[in-house]
């Protein structure tokens, strides 16, 4: 009884063939979630660099007006105000983003 039943062949090659179909469905797609990862942290470094800088300019502005006069004090608290809504917006922009 070596001789195959050529429908049963053809049904194991086809399925056989959609095996292979789907083993390459998925690599693709574990292809994809692995550069989406990678996406993922280069996005994340990018926003937390603008935030260290943001941060820096902060304390920069605190400094400001720390030893800011009389005269100036003003000015530079309405700066410093403005500065510090742009950083807190750009903190909750980042962490949307990176959710």
């Amino acid at each position: 009884m070596t001789d195959q039943d050529p429908k049963k062949e053809a049904y194991k090659e086809k399925f056989k063939a959609q095996l292979h179909v789907w083993q390459a469905e998925i690599d693709k797609m574990k292809a994809k979630a692995e550069k989406t990862e990678a996406d993922a942290k280069i996005e994340y470094q990018r926003q937390l660099d603008k935030l260290r800088d943001m941060q820096d300019e902060a304390w920069e502005d605190f400094e400001k007006l720390r030893n800011a006069g009389e005269r100036a004090w003003d000015e530079i608290k309405a700066e410093t105000e403005k500065n510090w809504v742009k950083m807190n917006n750009t903190i909750k922009e980042a962490i949307d983003k990176i959710k």
